[in-house]
């Protein structure tokens, strides 16, 4: 069988947002079948990133995707995989976890009227 192999990120995934990032979806390989000036989707996959996420996660990752025939539901081919990432990667990854956590402990809403703060006066001598 020939075919071409393409990833891309999802469609509504331009761009990385916090919640509905590429980590939580992955990215999507998809197979296609050359045909003229055309070309069919025969399978596609999605290669979970979550495991970079985990710490003491290595540069590197290995793993096997399956792409599924989006007609029939069967897999129509094994693709093993290896990605590689840098150490700055990997930083900007933890730094981004630890800014999230951070911004889930301060409070998302400050009510808007005055009524629902106390007032405390500091005296400085």
């Amino acid at each position: 069988m020939t075919g071409s192999v393409y990833a891309a990120l999802p469609q509504h995934n331009a761009h990385w947002e916090p919640g509905t990032s590429v980590f939580k979806n992955g990215i999507t390989i998809e197979l296609y079948s050359p045909q003229g000036t055309n070309y069919t989707l025969l399978a596609a996959g999605v290669v979970n990133l979550k495991p970079l996420l985990q710490k003491g996660t290595k540069n590197r990752y290995v793993g096997e995707l399956k792409l599924v025939s989006l007609e029939s539901g069967t897999t129509i081919a094994n693709l093993k995989y290896e990605l590689n990432t840098t150490e700055e990667l990997t930083k900007s990854i933890n730094s981004y976890q630890v800014a999230e956590a951070a911004q889930k402990i301060l409070p998302i809403e400050i009510p808007a009227d005055k009524q629902s703060f106390e007032e405390l006066t500091v005296m400085v001598h």
